[in-house]
Order: structure tokens, then C-alpha cells, then sequence
């Protein structure tokens, strides 16, 4: 058995080694792992000077305060090898390990470490497996109680970093955990699944889906399962997005090979006259690798008759931003057209600041959203005047 080791264990304080230890130590009888293994994984890893008996010797120390003094880990005798430190060590279940481990950190996490964890249970749950987020349960649940420690000392909680990608502080809906399992056992096992789905495109994709997942999207704080479609209406397999909370009653299926159909892409040129302020944030914010800016005072004739054509602002020295952007393919059909939907999302929030003049794609997104809006808003402006229920 081949393992990869990147960190010296070795090195560590006893809790730290032990808490170590215990995470090699898998969940259920099934999955119990030989002690010669863990062994293995770290005796032979050469990271450190430590001799290996002492090596030996630590490990098995471990191996004996989970089994001994934590009556949850449970050892199978082995089945055929003698060694001295052989056995197969099984948690008998992860709540059980989850407890283990939140003992063994009580007291030892740093202020930055709870910082960290507390960012990653608020903001990225919804993209971690199913498996791993309960590895880290006791490390979330500690880092709130270290946080929450400043509240008797100033009647708040420490919140010294924040994550704001949209500038709003958008709630994510918390997902099935049951559908969640399902689907990323079905993407990390390559799995055909089959699942009731309410779809928002009436028509098009069936109640009852099949689907390949081969990709957990978080995008505008929305869980997406990125999915290949065996039964579309319309007879055309596709790529989609399914929204994973509208997925249910998810079961395997057999008769259909698993399918990788990635959703075509391409790059683009984008070209945009920016406001100064846009600018500068591009210059910490880029587009692209090869983003170029070109100032107001490089500008050519034509860039700057086009500019004076198209702005009342005279006084105010734009600039020209040129990035390779990539664009989708629609998701409901096999023409040859390119979605600029979410591209146009993403520069919206600096508004009428972003004047994007190629592609056409983008262009044509950002004209079609400023129509709609001019015609909802004309024929909303005469009834802006009255009196909200309550007020």
C-alpha cells in the first residue's frame, strides 16, 4: 500500500499526534484499517530524523489510548499476519470520532485557526464532501466556541475577516444532506443516477431525470449539480445544471454507461471602456491573465470619438480593458451560440461604468437586460407614487 505523506506527524505536540492518528482511523467495521498500515504510512514516509522504533513506538502509544482509554474505537484481531502492532482499527461510528476529536481540541486552537474554520463552514460547506465536512464537525464546533468566547468581554463575537464576493451577504439554502451523499458518491464513482427533478424550463427537461454528476458548482451562492442528461424531451442528450435541492428520491441505475459530456466553451475578446474607478479595481481584480488596460491618454482618435459619442461625461479620463474571457455554450440546444448570461452577472455590478464593445454575445446580453428593464420601469414610473401597505 503506497501512501503519500506531507506532513511530519512526528513533529507534533502528543494531542496534535494523537488527534493525527485518529483521523487515519476510519468510520464502521467494514473500513477498519490495519495497524501495520498506519504504521506504513508513516514510519516508511522519511520526513523527518526520528528513528523509526521511536516512530514505531508512537504510534502504537496512539493506537492504544484510542482503543484504551475510548472504548469506541474497536481493534478485529488479525486475520493471518503475527506482527507485534497488528490489528484492524475501525471508529463505530462518526459521531463517536467526531467527540474524540473535539475533546482532543478543546483548549488547543489558535484565534487565526478559528478564524479559518469559521470561514470555511460559513462559506464553502456547500462545496465540500459529504465525508470530509464531517472529518471537520469538532473543528467547526470548536472555532465557534473559541469565537464566541469574546462575548463576555465585549458582548459580540470576533469578526475580524469577512467574505463578501457580491458585496451583499447572500444566505445559501442549506442542502439535503442525503441528496448531497448520493450525488457526490455518484460523481466520485462515476455513477448513472436516477432522480425526481423540479425543473424551472417547462417542457424541455423530463420530471424524472437521468443524469451523470460530474461537478458541484457554487455560483452566486447557488449549489448547482453539473450534470449530463441521458433523457432529455426533445431527444438531445445535453449538459446541465440542475439545482441540487430540486433533485429527490435520488437511486442508481444500471442500464446507462456513466457519461462525460462536458459543456462546450469557448474564448472570447472582450473589449470595454471602463470608468477610472473600474479601472483601478480591475488592476487589483483582473479578467483575465492577459488583461491589458490602456489609458485615456493612449487612447486612439477612434477609441475617442466612440467614447465621446456614446457618454455625456467629458471631463472624466476612461480607460480601455482588453482580457480573454470564456463563454458557454446555451444550455438547452446544439447551436452554435454562446452564453453570455453569466459573464454578464459578473460585470454588472460596476453598471453603466462598464461599456463592453466586443464580443457580440456580451454586448447583445447587457442591450437585452437594459430593454427590459427601460420597459418594465416606463410602465412602472406612473405607479411609483403610492402608499405601501402599513407605511
Amino acid at each position: 500500500m503506497k501512501f503519500e505523506v506531507k506532513q511530519d506527524i512526528f513533529s507534533l505536540s502528543p494531542k496534535n499526534f494523537r488527534e493525527a492518528i485518529a483521523k487515519c482511523i476510519p468510520v464502521g467495521e467494514k473500513n477498519a484499517i490495519a495497524s501495520r498500515d498506519i504504521n506504513a504510512r508513516y514510519v516508511a514516509s522519511g520526513t523527518d530524523k526520528t528513528d523509526r522504533n521511536t516512530k514505531t513506538k508512537r504510534i502504537k502509544a496512539a493506537l492504544n489510548w484510542w482503543s484504551g482509554n475510548n472504548s469506541k474505537v474497536k481493534v478485529l484481531p488479525p486475520a493471518k499476519c503475527k506482527q507485534r502492532l497488528d490489528g484492524n482499527y475501525y471508529w463505530q461510528n462518526s459521531n463517536d470520532l467526531n467527540i474524540a476529536l473535539n475533546q482532543e481540541l478543546a483548549g488547543n486552537m489558535t484565534l487565526s485557526k478559528a478564524l479559518a474554520y469559521s470561514l470555511v463552514k460559513e462559506h464553502f460547506s456547500n462545496l465540500m464532501p459529504p465525508s470530509e465536512l464531517l472529518m471537520l464537525a469538532p473543528y467547526f464546533e470548536v472555532a465557534e466556541k473559541k469565537l464566541n468566547q469574546l462575548k463576555l468581554v465585549k458582548g459580540d463575537r470576533i469578526n475580524a475577516s469577512k467574505y463578501l464576493p457580491f458585496c451583499n451577504q447572500w444566505k445559501k439554502e442549506p442542502i439535503n444532506p442525503t441528496s448531497y451523499t448520493r450525488i457526490f458518491d455518484a460523481i466520485e464513482h462515476k455513477k448513472v443516477i436516477s432522480a425526481k427533478y423540479t425543473s424551472m424550463h417547462t417542457g424541455l427537461v423530463p420530471d424524472t431525470v437521468i443524469i451523470s454528476p460530474q461537478q458541484i458548482l457554487l455560483q452566486y451562492e447557488h449549489t448547482q449539480v453539473v450534470a449530463y442528461l441521458h433523457n432529455p424531451i426533445d431527444g438531445k442528450n445535453i449538459y446541465r445544471h440542475f439545482d441540487i435541492n430540486r433533485l429527490s428520491e435520488i437511486t442508481e441505475t444500471e442500464h446507462l454507461s456513466y457519461k462525460i459530456q462536458h459543456q462546450p466553451r469557448k474564448t472570447f475578446k472582450l473589449i470595454a471602456l471602463v470608468h477610472p474607478w473600474v479601472r483601478d479595481k480591475l488592476t487589483y481584480v483582473k479578467l483575465s491573465d492577459d488583461q491589458k488596460i490602456t489609458p485615456w491618454e493612449q487612447l486612439n482618435l477612434d477609441e475617442l470619438a466612440l467614447y465621446e459619442k456614446i457618454t455625456h461625461f467629458k471631463d472624466q479620463k476612461w480607460a480601455k480593458v482588453e482580457a480573454t474571457i470564456e463563454l458557454t455554450s446555451k444550455f438547452l440546444d446544439h447551436h452554435d451560440e454562446w452564453d453570455a448570461w453569466f459573464f454578464v452577472n459578473t460585470i454588472a455590478i460596476y453598471g453603466p461604468d462598464f461599456i463592453p464593445l466586443a464580443p457580440i454575445q456580451v454586448v447583445n446580453e447587457v442591450n437585452s437586460r437594459l430593454r427590459k428593464a427601460t420597459d418594465i420601469y416606463t410602465h412602472l414610473s406612473p405607479h411609483l407614487n403610492f402608499k405601501l401597505e402599513g407605511d
